[in-house]
């Protein structure tokens, strides 16, 4: 039996009022499951971001329900979707959000920080990421001082060094050259695609496309259909 990770039902979001009213996510129904890699795709601008930030609970939305490894989104306050994130889902973001004047090392290792493992063993597994990602070498370095490509391996690391159950990628590849790109979904897909965990990716890197286990295509606020197998050739 399939276990969903995800469920969205008629899911939508609005942004302003009035003449500047935008409906970001039109009636949203997806199920990403347990032991899946979801990629998303679509243009720029059809709501694929938006529906990341408010399946992870940092966006609110305005009808509909969502249910993440059971748990009613909808119906946590801000101080209990807060604990939940910290626990259960690891983000990539497309802006990194790197703290300037920590580590690669620091950074790496900030969900276990928060989650309360101790400094040894929090930088212990931090480092072990970076090792994977090819930067145990840049360890010591400040974001400042490292390449774009780094800086988002250093990213991906702090999504999946707390072994979330949901991990959310904002297009995770987008900076890094070919070679890096698919170690780093490897890797993504090696930690967090199991029996109890998931990924979701939002991309538009179709190199990228054959690790998917299933890819829906957005479009104006709305799932519009399934990418299938003899399209990503």
């Amino acid at each position: 039996m399939i276990k969903n990770a995800v469920k969205c039902q008629n899911l939508t979001k609005t942004y302003g009022e009035e003449e500047a009213r935008v409906e970001a996510l039109r009636g949203i129904n997806l199920e990403a499951h347990a032991n899946e890699l979801l990629m998303l795709v679509g243009p720029s601008g059809c709501g694929k971001t938006t529906l990341l930030s408010v399946i992870s609970g940092i966006l609110s939305f305005d009808a509909g329900n969502i249910h993440v490894f059971g748990e009613d989104i909808g119906n946590m306050n801000e101080v209990e979707k807060t604990a939940f994130r910290k626990k259960n889902i690891g983000f990539v973001f497309q802006a990194l959000h790197l703290i300037p004047t920590w580590t690669a090392l620091e950074n790496a290792s900030i969900p276990l920080l928060l989650n309360g493992v101790s400094e040894e063993d929090a930088y212990a597994r931090g480092a072990e990421m970076l090792n994977k990602v090819g930067l145990a070498h840049r360890k010591d370095a400040l974001p400042l001082h490292m390449s774009g490509g780094e800086q988002q391996r250093v990213a991906i690391c702090r999504g999946c060094v707390h072994e979330p159950r949901l991990i959310i990628c904002d297009e995770p590849t987008s900076t890094l050259d070919h070679q890096t790109g698919i170690h780093v979904v490897e890797l993504i897909k090696e930690v967090a695609v199991s029996e109890d965990k998931a990924v979701i990716i939002v991309t538009h890197d179709d190199r990228i496309f054959g690790f998917a286990d299933r890819i829906l295509r957005m479009d104006d606020g709305r799932i519009i259909g399934a990418l299938h197998s003899t399209e990503t050739e």
